[in-house]
């Protein structure tokens, strides 16, 4: 979290990765870049830079998550076409992950959250 004040990010912004990196919402070379700019301010070593995390194309063909069946196919009946999304970061025997449904369109359930909204007051 100290690395985060010095170089003026919430902890959102730059949160801990399993693999000792960290996973990013700002330009990964911007945040590498202030990091070792207040490592050498400080005197200190820089950490480690924060982990590329490739292209979509790149992820689809990691070999590791494909082994893992990683990418899950999942129906779109109005675009005529089935995509793939990413799948579970774990699995379990006795309680499988699965994708019940594709993700809504814009605006799909707008109705039905406005109602559910209104009638709270």
């Amino acid at each position: 979290k100290k690395h985060c004040a010095d170089v003026g990010r919430d902890y959102a912004e730059i949160a801990p990765t399993a693999g000792g990196g960290i996973l990013v919402r700002d330009d990964l070379n911007t945040v590498d870049k202030r990091m070792r700019e207040v490592a050498a301010r400080n005197k200190v070593e820089a950490p480690n830079r924060p982990a590329n995390l490739g292209k979509p194309e790149d992820i689809a063909k990691n070999p590791q998550l494909q082994h893992r069946e990683w990418l899950m196919p999942v129906e779109h009946p109005d675009l005529g076409a089935t995509l793939e999304y990413p799948g579970p970061p774990y699995r379990f025997s006795e309680t499988p992950w699965t994708i019940r449904r594709r993700p809504p369109r814009v605006g799909e359930h707008t109705d039905e959250v406005l109602k559910e909204v209104s009638s709270q007051k």
